[in-house]
């Protein structure tokens, strides 16, 4: 009897943990050789040129910045940032920058922890241990330009009716759908 009753708590601890806001972590070492490089001053460089910067917010909003002297600032604070190679977190769901040169995506940034900064791009990519007040400044300047996200589409938890296609004489569909009633 007292082992069943072990193996009840066991299970409603087990579904009280899958039921549960879930979020995990995971560390690897910084990049080796043969990957792009983990130099903070090679992603400098790199987004040096940069005159746009699009934040992506965790809601998928998105901002485009082309202000030269917020961009300016940005610039300023990660290069105050003095950046070291830290082990790699696979935490996800941060909010993300992309640092923009025309048509070009010169790197991507994140940051997802008080002290890290998180680099993509071609040349090179990784986590950086920054000084975390330095970290907090890039992350006030980020939300700083929350208000001038532009939202995406409203997802309903229901799914729209398909749009109404009309077929002519000949059995083919318009070029167009028409769109459904109030869409």
């Amino acid at each position: 009897m007292a082992r069943r009753c072990k193996g009840a708590w066991l299970l409603l601890i087990f579904g009280f943990v899958l039921s549960a806001r879930l979020f995990a972590g995971l560390t690897a070492d910084p990049a080796g050789p043969g990957w792009p490089t983990t130099d903070f001053k090679a992603v400098l460089k790199e987004i040096d040129d940069a005159g746009l910067v699009v934040i992506t917010y965790h809601d998928g909003s998105e901002a485009f910045v082309t202000d030269s002297e917020w961009i300016v600032r940005l610039k300023q604070l990660l290069n105050s940032a003095g950046g070291k190679p830290a082990k790699y977190c696979f935490c996800i769901n941060y909010p993300q920058v992309a640092l923009v040169n025309k048509d070009r995506v010169l790197a991507k940034m994140e940051v997802p922890h008080g002290n890290r900064l998180r680099f993509y791009s071609s040349q090179s990519s990784g986590d950086f241990t920054v000084d975390e007040k330095i970290a907090k400044q890039v992350g006030e300047l980020l939300l700083s330009q929350r208000q001038r996200a532009v939202s995406p589409r409203k997802a309903s938890p229901l799914k729209p009716p398909p749009a109404k296609i009309e077929i002519n004489l000949n059995g083919h569909p318009p070029l167009l759908p028409i769109p459904p009633p109030g869409g």
